[in-house]
């Protein structure tokens, strides 16, 4: 029996536990020009035959779920093509986005092409994100370009072998969580995370249901250039991160909003410690606890200092999973309350995944559709240039629309002062 990774598992336990659609991760591109059907439907076969991970159901084994990874000629993922006006697409896009996978008889990839005119498409991938991450889709479209380009010349893509499997990474952080790393690091989240607020308080619209509903919205985020390049000249003078930059500024946000001086934020911790892996497609991340000090009114730059401090020595312990910290440390259970911490920040860093393939002008559409929610709050930013980019994911049963953009604006106004005054105490902040 194949175990799972701890990122799978943490992605099953989820699914089982209801939120349909909440784990998926959706993709779209705009296809310009006379694109072959055919050679796009035999590309994403080669693509599901080269990645084991996106050929893997999660089954029942004995006590434990299992990987059962199928042979590359068994595994069939949906390739649906649909005919749609502009005007139908987006209703499209979103019941397929929020339509779950069963992970025990559904490979975790599904495409559908959506024709507007034979000379403009749209490209719908959507994995479970028990196969993949957000770095899996650079490798995946890189791969589903080059086995494009292959099948249009009427010849099967000659990939370069991959250096390991998605299997080889589970089966060797299993190893890496020995009994005496796992109570080391078990100690310290103990201690770290030791009287820790159950809620902090957000400025919510509603009280949280009894029964949640898991409905999500979501409003675009951006950061201007210049702003942008004034956070990173601080993150490079306080020898910190960009990613500790914005922590710093959700947290101060957060406080100053209601929220105390105890500010707790989870973020997605990167397990691709190999440069084998890179290549590969599936689910890497682990989740992080982040809790932040905000008392005595601090500049920016101290709270930064205390940021940087908290995330060092929370990704030096980052081998034991979330869901071991949780069962360990028993917090209250709410139905639609993510234990431990409910508001989310991750940073995307790098050039953008591009779809290079012959013939096609292919443009990235960016997808704002309602789905089901994860967190209370999800900041998700991308640096892929010179402006800050990306969109906040907000429960609908907490929060109205208005709301989530006013949030979005008091976030970029916060930004811009902190780049232009790193010194100033948060209670001078104007939000």
């Amino acid at each position: 029996e194949l175990p799972l990774s701890f990122a799978q598992r943490r992605a099953w336990l989820l699914s089982q536990l209801g939120g349909e659609g909440a784990y998926n991760i959706p993709i779209l591109w705009r296809l310009g020009g006379s694109l072959d059907i055919a050679a796009l439907r035999a590309a994403m076969g080669d693509v599901v035959a080269r990645h084991e991970v996106l050929r893997t159901r999660i089954v029942q084994g004995t006590g434990e779920p299992t990987q059962r990874i199928l042979a590359a000629g068994e595994a069939q993922p949906p390739f649906r093509l649909v005919v749609s006006f502009e005007a139908d697409s987006t209703s499209l896009i979103e019941a397929e986005v929020a339509r779950g996978f069963n992970l025990a008889s559904d490979d975790p990839i599904r495409t559908t092409l959506i024709e507007l005119t034979p000379r403009d498409h749209l490209l719908l991938l959507v994995l479970h994100h028990a196969a993949a991450d957000g770095a899996s889709i650079a490798p995946l479209l890189s791969d589903l370009a080059q086995a494009y380009a292959a099948r249009l010349a009427g010849r099967a893509p000659e990939f370069t072998p991959l250096s390991m499997s998605y299997i080889d990474f589970a089966l060797w952080q299993r190893a890496r969580l020995d009994e005496a790393t796992e109570a080391e690091q078990l100690a310290y989240w103990r201690a770290k995370l030791a009287a820790l607020p159950d809620e902090i308080a957000l400025p919510v619209d509603r009280k949280r249901p009894a029964q949640p509903s898991h409905a999500s919205g979501a409003v675009a985020i951006t950061i201007a250039p210049d702003t942008a390049q004034r956070l990173r000249q601080i993150a490079r003078e306080q020898n910190a991160t960009l990613f500790m930059v914005l922590e710093a500024a959700l947290s101060a946000l957060l406080h100053r909003l209601g929220g105390g001086d105890d500010i707790v934020i989870g973020t997605a911790s990167g397990g691709r410690k190999d440069s084998g892996l890179d290549a590969l497609v599936g689910f890497f991340v682990d989740t992080l606890v982040l809790r932040n000090d905000l008392s005595g009114d601090p500049d920016f730059v101290t709270l930064l200092a205390r940021v940087r401090a908290t995330c060092i020595d929370a990704y030096a312990h980052d081998a034991l999973p979330l869901e071991r910290i949780v069962e360990a440390l028993d917090p209250p259970r709410i139905a639609g309350r993510q234990p431990l911490f409910q508001t989310m920040l991750s940073l995307e860093v790098g050039p953008a995944a591009t779809l290079d393939m012959p013939g096609i002008t292919a443009t990235p559409e960016t997808i704002l559709a309602a789905g089901q929610s994860k967190f209370s709050l999800s900041f998700e930013i991308l640096d892929h240039g010179d402006a800050l980019t990306g969109r906040l994911e907000y429960s609908a049963d907490l929060f109205d629309r208005l709301t989530a953009e006013d949030l979005v604006a008091r976030f970029g106004r916060l930004l811009d002062q902190i780049g232009r005054d790193s010194r100033a105490r948060l209670s001078r902040l104007d939000i």
